[in-house]
């Protein structure tokens, strides 16, 4: 009897443990913006571990209450040329570009100064023009916390 009592506590303390490591989850917010060119996009961010997201133009990527990047909405032709300045400053130092997860991208500096990114959404005439003042690494981890697409109609 005190042999079958030690197993159940010892399984029930086992289950206990295993049941911990399901607690990680990650929250999110989506605001959908409605744009004068007829689109309509949806900015996602991960909101786990203190993030924040203003729904406002231009929104505003915080964490515990201190801002870390501002986006703004620009058109497909705004990102071209922002895009076309960008590769013709000697100034700028283009740090990653790419596509991927219905976006192309790429990302700069000016320095140590300023880290944007900017933003083409596929299947859209809109972009997003994402700027940090602080940090590669902190306009990077924004970034990764951010997912931009067309809202379905």
């Amino acid at each position: 009897m005190k042999k079958a009592l030690l197993s159940l506590i010892f399984l029930t303390c086992l289950a206990a443990l295993a049941l911990t490591g399901c607690a990680n989850f990650s929250t999110y917010v989506c605001y959908t913006y409605q744009l004068d060119n007829g689109d309509a996009v949806e900015v996602e961010l991960d909101t786990t571990d203190g993030y924040t997201f203003s729904p406002d133009l231009p929104f505003f990527v915080k964490k515990d209450g201190h801002v870390l990047s501002r986006g703004a909405i620009i058109t497909a032709d705004e990102y071209d040329a922002y895009l076309q300045a960008v590769q013709a400053d000697p100034t700028a130092t283009i740090l990653d570009s790419g596509k991927g997860d219905g976006i192309r991208y790429t990302f700069y500096a000016y320095g140590e100064a300023e880290f944007d990114h900017l933003i083409l959404i596929s299947g859209s005439e809109t972009g997003i023009l994402l700027a940090n003042p602080n940090s590669q690494e902190e306009a990077q981890a924004c970034f990764e916390r951010l997912t931009f697409r067309p809202a379905q109609p």
